[in-house]
């Protein structure tokens, strides 16, 4: 068995295997995600990590938020939870309520998650990652 300090994360999630990751969330992380294409079981610790969370769960739709009981996942959980991904009419839900909710920002906000959409749809993931940041600026977190 071969143990490093480092390894370079965004290298092992374009590795073809690599199928989905399961993140606390911290925001390097999830760009690193976003640009690999990989989807997210989202578990935040701490931080920003849950504004992260709700971000690639509910404003985006790429990954899906980890459940715990104080504190712990189980694995029969993990396994559901991949097993049952949601639906893209689920998503487009969840979108859609965040969007409203998002209205309180003003005019501005709505348009910038419609161009981080459009961007999604078009594969340009790194472009709409940088999208994602102005929306989060102009939501002020």
């Amino acid at each position: 068995m071969l143990v490093k300090e480092w390894v370079d994360q965004r290298e092992i999630l374009e590795h073809s295997s690599v199928q989905g990751f399961l993140s606390q969330c911290g925001w390097n992380s999830v760009m690193e995600s976003i640009c690999a294409n990989v989807p997210i079981l989202a578990w935040p610790i701490m931080a920003e990590q849950s504004l992260n969370a709700k971000m690639v769960v509910v404003e985006i739709g790429i990954g899906l938020r980890v459940e715990t009981s104080n504190g712990f996942v189980s694995w029969e959980h993990l396994k559901k939870m991949v097993k049952d991904e949601k639906t893209d009419e689920e998503r487009r839900i969840e979108k859609k309520i965040q969007v409203e909710e998002a209205d309180q920002y003003g005019d501005g906000i709505e348009s910038l998650i419609n161009r981080v959409e459009s961007l999604l749809s078009e594969g340009k993931l790194c472009e709409a990652a940088d999208a994602l940041e102005m929306v989060l600026k102009a939501a002020g977190h």
